[in-house]
């Protein structure tokens, strides 16, 4: 439930859905890590036209669309 869309490239996701699960307690739910080493490097994660939804018993639960992995 945490950083399950992650890594270092390039990546679409396109008309997809994306449920977040409930994640152990006191954690909360990430969807996204990108792991770029170099700031140049031409990679990162799009997410386009797709539905990002809790899962039913994880209504209550901070959810954030992404943050850095290193």
């Amino acid at each position: 439930t945490i950083d399950f869309i992650f890594g270092n490239a390039v990546v679409v996701l396109q008309e997809c859905n994306i449920i977040s699960r409930k994640p152990l307690h006191g954690q909360a739910t990430v969807i996204t890590a990108q792991s770029r080493d170099d700031p140049l490097e031409p990679t990162g994660i799009v997410i386009q036209g797709c539905n990002i939804k809790a899962s039913f018993d994880n209504s209550s639960v901070k959810s954030y669309l992404g943050r850095p992995w290193k």
